[in-house]
């Protein structure tokens, strides 16, 4: 297993006006890692750099997963959608310290990203908490190929129902070190991955609560946000 993990981005064409952003904050921020991407059909607009997988559109959230997955080379990866653009620099030493934890250790996943509650340590590491949302989600999350296949492999769902139906199905850890700020009601920003959680909600651009981040998006990759509209 690799120490640093691959990425690995799900998207969809309908999202293709994000993907400029999401690319390019990828190859600034994050240049020396391997990026694989799920993805309906091929598209100009995808970077030749990157390992395209296919899916079949008919297919089932799960099941599009599923199908990418088992065509993957690799098993440790860092897996995102297309809609969490980072914003400034990966703590990159602590992504490859907590990449090797997983060749010593019986984990499934690592969260990226802190949400409040009732924490309990993890023996494992002193940056590990668990609590009621440590479970797998659609976040950024440090995980492992056969994990999301058996996550996968268990449920038939379109992603909103996924992300319900994993919530009392696993996953391990999330990252939280002593700095986190509040965003929203129950999230904090990532410290170790600082990225937009998540840029659209329902179709719309995120302002209520990543105003300031996604101006900078508008306006760097000349994005006309009255297209989609925002919240």
């Amino acid at each position: 297993m690799g120490i640093k993990p691959a990425i690995v981005i799900y998207t969809h064409t309908d999202y293709s006006d994000i993907w400029p952003a999401l690319f390019s904050r990828l190859a600034k921020y994050m240049s020396s890692y391997k990026v694989n991407i799920f993805v309906n059909e091929k598209h100009k607009q995808i970077p030749q750099t990157y390992n395209v997988i296919t899916y079949d559109n008919n297919l089932i959230y799960t099941e599009r997963l599923k199908s990418c997955l088992k065509e993957l080379d690799d098993d440790l990866i860092l897996f995102l959608h297309e809609d969490m653009i980072l914003y400034d620099e990966p703590l990159h030493e602590e992504i490859i310290r907590l990449s090797k934890l997983f060749s010593s250790n019986d984990l499934t996943s690592i969260k990226l990203i802190y949400v409040t509650d009732v924490d309990y340590p993890s023996l494992i590491d002193d940056k590990l908490i668990y609590n009621s949302f440590s479970k797998f989600s659609i976040q950024p999350t440090i995980t492992t190929k056969s994990y999301m296949l058996e996550l996968t492999s268990k449920f038939k769902l379109n992603i909103w129902d996924f992300e319900l139906a994993i919530q009392n199905s696993g996953g391990d850890f999330m990252y939280k070190t002593e700095n986190e700020v509040k965003r929203g009601v129950y999230h904090c920003d990532s410290i170790i991955f600082p990225y937009i959680s998540t840029a659209i909600v329902k179709g719309k651009w995120n302002e209520s609560e990543y105003k300031n981040e996604l101006n900078s998006v508008f306006t760097e990759f000349n994005i006309n946000k009255t297209i989609r509209g925002v919240i």
